[in-house]
């Protein structure tokens, strides 16, 4: 099974990956994780959502930022990747509310004459 090498370096996948679709006759492949791991978080979890509760009442230009809450927690002892934060982050803040109001205005100008 020289040809799975080949195909391997092309698509950027392990050989071990390539030979498994080629003998099953799958097509595509999705993944889905049901569930994030957060295991050094889990500590700072309730300094975090403390800082966020304070922010949510900021004006839009003086809202922390993730990457401003993840050096926060480095500083008190957090040792996980800023990823981690940012995702945590993210869902609080969607679970809140904090969604794009989904409002389009079209730019339409008469031709210049």
């Amino acid at each position: 099974m020289a040809w799975d090498k080949s195909i391997s370096r092309k698509l950027g996948l392990s050989r071990n990956t390539v030979r498994k679709f080629i003998l099953s006759g799958a097509t595509e492949h999705t993944y889905q994780r049901t569930i994030q791991p957060q295991p050094l978080l889990d500590e700072y979890v309730s300094q975090l959502e403390k800082l966020l509760d304070e922010d949510w009442e900021r004006p839009g230009k003086r809202k922390i930022t993730a990457r401003r809450l993840f050096e926060l927690l480095r500083t008190e002892g957090y040792a996980g990747s800023y990823d981690c934060v940012q995702r945590f982050t993210k869902k609080w803040r969607r679970g809140k509310g904090k969604q794009s109001s989904g409002a389009f205005v079209p730019l339409k100008f008469p031709p210049r004459s």
